[in-house]
């Protein structure tokens, strides 16, 4: 009983107006809400599944890992001096993040098929929920083919820098397609499947991109930075050698002042 009463409830100010409104339009929301809505989030989500718990585990461990493994790659070339290429290193980094991957989606689903479904079947929602993910599947893909591998599974944190920034579809409409683009279908399984748990994991999914993105957009930011400057500082440098080595090997040259008045003194002579 206790726990009954520790429930949260729908606003009272919304259930009293439709409870004692003699609209008949009040009256008949107030009887579909009342036998649609839950009366507290217990009833659409099952927080004692430990799939539930699980899935929100394996969606937060994995960018944490790669931002940890990345960073200490760029500080210290573990995997590149082990693996002996940066590209290998890459490669590697490429394979384990698209496992993980996998294993968290399989997770997802699974902690899916636990939850209660509660949100009313409709033909509209299917086709909703294809559509968004079709367009999330659109972004993911079509981002990958633009960065490539090596953009794409952190390679400029293994030294293997783009040579120009990717400006064409989609970053031309998406600021982050990749990771937009994922959360998007997560929330089409979601509401394909019709559980409201894989609506609250897709905000999870939201908010640990957007973390992640806080630390991941600075750094890269700065590792192109830093490339910058040591271009334009070898292009000093070799500008500044190559002037003086052209300064020291060429004899000075009269000025045309003293060439003429050496010529007229010349025919003086003569």
């Amino acid at each position: 009983m206790i726990a009954k009463e520790r429930k949260t409830r729908w606003p009272t100010f919304l259930h009293n107006f439709l409870q004692t409104s003699r609209s008949p339009i009040a009256s008949y929301h107030f009887l579909r809400m009342s036998h649609l809505l839950p009366k507290s989030l217990d009833e659409v989500i099952d927080f004692s599944q430990p799939s539930l718990w699980l899935s929100v585990g394996s969606i937060v461990f994995n960018p944490l890992i790669w931002n940890i493994v990345a960073r200490n790659e760029h500080r210290k070339r573990t995997l590149t001096k082990t693996l002996g290429s940066p590209y290998s290193a890459c490669y590697l980094m490429a394979v384990c993040i698209f496992a993980a991957g996998i294993f968290r989606d399989s997770l997802f689903e699974k902690a899916l098929r636990a939850q209660p479904q509660t949100i009313p079947e409709s033909m509209e929602l299917k086709i909703a929920a294809a559509a968004l993910f079709i367009i999330g599947q659109i972004l993911v893909i079509t981002s990958t083919w633009a960065l490539g591998v090596t953009g794409t599974y952190l390679g400029d944190y293994c030294g293997l820098l783009q040579d120009k920034m990717v400006t064409g579809f989609p970053f031309n409409v998406q600021t982050d397609p990749m990771y937009n683009g994922a959360t998007m279908c997560f929330l089409a399984t979601a509401l394909w499947y019709r559980r409201p748990a894989g609506i609250l994991i897709t905000g999870v999914v939201y908010i640990v991109y957007q973390i992640a993105l806080k630390y991941e957009g600075p750094f890269t930011s700065q590792i192109y930075a830093d490339r910058e400057a040591k271009r334009a500082q070898k292009s000093n440098t070799s500008k500044s050698t190559s002037t003086a080595t052209a300064s020291a090997a060429s004899p000075s040259t009269p000025s045309y002042a003293a060439m003429t008045s050496r010529g007229k003194s010349n025919r003086t002579e003569l």
